[in-house]
């Protein structure tokens, strides 16, 4: 999910930094030539690659773990590959272009958002459909291939939510004559407040829509579930709501939680780790999800989209005009057609897209690893020892596949995680030393942002 999230950003950051100002200048025939060209040779590619990395796995002269490593691998390159796809289409098959021609659409920021998400949605569609028989069997989760596309799709859509309210909210007030005249709205304080204040409204009240999106169920109804929710009470921790969490039919061994106040406040686990977890174990997992709550670590997210925004409002204007004084650029820009006129947005689009995959995935991925291990201490304080979250660690990923060595952006590896809350027994104090590490990190970052904040969008440069 946190990949997609990156994904689905850049994807409208691409679209959004595309030339629509005219017809395009090449057929409908054309356009929709090389769309198909491009899906059918993504699809061809796809199935190859699956289909080699399942003899891979039949030969068994792979250790499981490096397997499922390379299937993550393999999964982000494919990815990647849907996005160049996805770039391919609207530099040089006009889509933003085509999408302007239908009546009503150009009135509408987030219908043609729309459009261009549905047609990322179909690579990766594609994507998950080819790989579900190497996905059954390397992770040994047997769900249909329909259920493994759909599941997919469920889990990840509700990414999108927040844009689309956000979006939708904003195409309705440039219809309201006062708000669209407003110097507030049109400049860039006004703009700035506007997405701070919306997003934060809209991550708050979010969870109480997404737990239906997701077909959630009370836990409490279990005995298992009555055992959690007096673990909760006992812990004095305020929530909505325990939720059995059907995500891939609930075979996927997993837990969440969900937003910021309490009255919207969702706790989630699968079918799959309420099956496998002693109940200390899953205490010490519930836990976990209570320190993210306890640390805010929602309300940082953000506060890191929000940082964002800020930053790239103010690097924008800087990328533009360093394409217009770029020597190579000016003779295209100055000829004022389609193509000239993309090939100048693309240059814009491609420092703005290295300076959000460098900020989310090295900024923002540092605080979330970190986040996460400040949670797992917060479960060993809570647990009394770190033997329980441990535990629950090393059968999530021996059970589901996993390598336990292999981190990501967004979470230290297993093995690195489970060294941290062992070393509590040496360090009793290693929780606080933690706290302190990732506080004065934020400190530095809020420094750091504020003054790129204000040097690019309101000094005089």
């Amino acid at each position: 999910m946190f990949n997609n999230i990156i994904y689905f950003i850049v994807v409208l950051l691409i679209f959004n930094v595309s030339y629509s100002e005219t017809s395009p200048d090449d057929s409908l025939l054309y356009s929709i030539s090389g769309l198909l060209i491009c899906w059918v040779g993504f699809a061809a590619y796809c199935r190859r690659r699956f289909d080699y990395f399942s003899r891979r796995i039949a030969s068994g002269r792979y250790p499981e773990g490096a397997l499922a490593e390379q299937y993550e691998r393999l999964n982000v390159r494919l990815s990647i590959l849907a996005i160049l796809l996805f770039a391919v289409a609207v530099y040089f098959f006009s889509l933003k272009q085509w999408l302007m021609v239908i009546p009503g659409v150009a009135a509408f920021s987030v219908v043609q958002g729309l459009f261009a998400i549905a047609l990322f949605l179909l690579y990766l569609s594609t994507l998950w459909y080819l790989a579900w028989p190497t996905y059954r069997v390397l992770f040994r989760v047997h769900v249909a291939r329909r259920g493994f596309v759909l599941s997919n799709l469920r889990f990840n859509l509700p990414v999108l939510f927040p844009w689309v309210a956000l979006t939708f909210f904003h195409d309705l007030l440039s219809f309201i004559p006062w708000v669209s005249s407003s110097s507030f709205f049109n400049n860039l304080y006004g703009q700035m407040i506007f997405f701070a204040v919306f997003l934060s409204l809209l991550v708050v009240v979010m969870p109480k829509f997404i737990q239906y999106w997701w077909g959630c169920k009370p836990l409490e109804a279990s005995e298992k579930g009555k055992h959690l929710a007096a673990f909760l009470k006992r812990k004095g921790f305020r929530y909505r709501g325990l939720l059995s969490w059907p995500i891939f039919e609930g075979r996927l061994m997993t837990a969440g939680i969900m937003g910021i106040v309490p009255r919207y406040r969702y706790i989630m686990v699968t079918d799959a780790l309420m099956s496998t977890l002693s109940m200390e174990e899953l205490e010490s997992v519930l836990a976990h999800e209570m320190g993210h709550a306890r640390y805010f670590h929602l309300l940082f997210y953000v506060l890191f989209f929000v940082g964002f925004m800020v930053v790239s409002f103010g690097l924008s204007d800087v990328y533009i005009y360093l394409a217009y004084v770029w020597s190579p650029l000016a003779e295209f820009i100055s000829e004022d057609d389609a193509r000239s006129m993309t090939l100048f947005y693309l240059s814009v689009a491609v420092p703005m897209l290295v300076t959000l995959l460098i900020y989310f995935r090295y900024i923002m991925g540092f605080f979330m690893r970190h986040f996460e291990r400040q949670a797992d201490l917060y479960a060993a304080t809570v647990m009394g020892t770190p033997a329980f979250i441990v535990n629950a660690l090393e059968k999530i990923a021996y059970l589901s596949g996993k390598s336990r060595d292999v981190p990501n952006w967004h979470h230290f590896s297993i093995a690195q995680r489970v060294a941290c809350l062992l070393k509590t027994l040496e360090v009793p104090r290693l929780a606080q030393k933690q706290n302190r590490f990732v506080l004065m990190a934020f400190l530095i970052y809020l420094m750091g942002v504020g003054f790129l904040g204000y040097y690019l969008n309101f000094s005089d440069i």
